[in-house]
């Protein structure tokens, strides 16, 4: 496989290589506007300022040219460079990492570890931030729950179907599809909400021609959205030439806020074995 030496060549290259974006380049106002809103009800209602946020983050993307550097927005560079007491404004932090002691020794044995030799590459920084009152969805067949954690931009496309939905003047929307990164479906006109209006619940038809069937059983899907918390993982590298959003979410329950330095390994599944191995080393 080929490899790749940076950030900026795994963002143009993704879709290439692995047939979807892992992630997409973010500037200081979209991070601005999402983690430091003014803590109003207004800002919060019905999780819809991610869709809003998400939107016009892409029509600035496409309008500005490739060659442009945004920088790292400040909220993510002073998060990690205040843990760092070398750091100075506008460089890359030194490492985060602690040196291994012999108090570490039970903790090692204890717990499995994948070991890779050292890199020569750019190491990265990746920095989450806990966002609460964001739009969750959980995909339902008749089996159960099928699929409850979507790529971001599944999240954004879901977003703007529900916002046209509710938009419409009739509810028979079955003329309009919904394409996501696990398949294209059919809007149906039915919705549902509960008694306190915390869950909505949207029938989706999967297209003839979708790819899903690996993931459902059947082809009526419902689509349940809640509100919940979900975590948004940022990264870049020593070049700070740039910020990219991870489309994955990279959870961890109990905290608000972490910051990991590192490189990043990318873990493919054999569609064939359904195994999961390490195939690409980034740095």
């Amino acid at each position: 496989m080929k490899s790749v030496s940076s950030l900026s060549q795994l963002h143009n290259e993704a879709e290439k290589l692995f047939g979807r974006r892992l992630f997409f380049a973010v500037d200081e106002e979209f991070v601005y506007s999402l983690h430091c809103p003014p803590a109003t009800e207004t800002q919060r209602a019905g999780g819809s300022v991610f869709s809003v946020l998400y939107r016009d983050l892409v029509q600035r993307t496409c309008f500005r040219k490739s060659s442009v550097s945004t920088g790292i927005p400040r909220l993510l560079f002073s998060y990690v460079a205040e843990a760092v007491l070398s750091s100075r404004d506008g460089e890359f932090m030194g490492p985060l990492c602690s040196p291994l002691r012999k108090s570490h020794t039970a903790m090692l044995r204890s717990n499995q570890y994948f070991l890779t030799e050292k890199s020569d590459g750019v190491r990265a920084i990746l920095v989450s931030f806990c966002v609460h009152a964001f739009p969750c969805w959980v995909f339902r067949d008749a089996e159960g729950p099928s699929c409850n954690i979507l790529r971001l931009d599944d999240v954004a496309a879901l977003e703007e179907m529900r916002q046209q939905f509710f938009q419409s003047a009739t509810s028979q929307s079955n003329s309009r599809s919904l394409q996501i990164s696990i398949g294209s479906f059919y809007i149906e006109g039915e919705v549902s909400k509960t008694s306190n209006c915390e869950m909505e619940t949207f029938t989706l038809k999967l297209c003839p021609e979708s790819n899903s069937g690996a993931f459902f059983n059947g082809n009526i899907i419902m689509a349940e959205r809640t509100l919940g918390t979900r975590h948004m993982a940022y990264c870049f590298d020593r070049s700070m030439e740039q910020a990219y959003l991870l489309l994955e979410e990279y959870a961890a329950p109990t905290l608000s806020a972490f910051a990991v330095d590192g490189e990043m390994m990318l873990a493919l599944r054999d569609l064939k074995t359904k195994e999961t191995r390490p195939n690409l080393q980034l740095f």
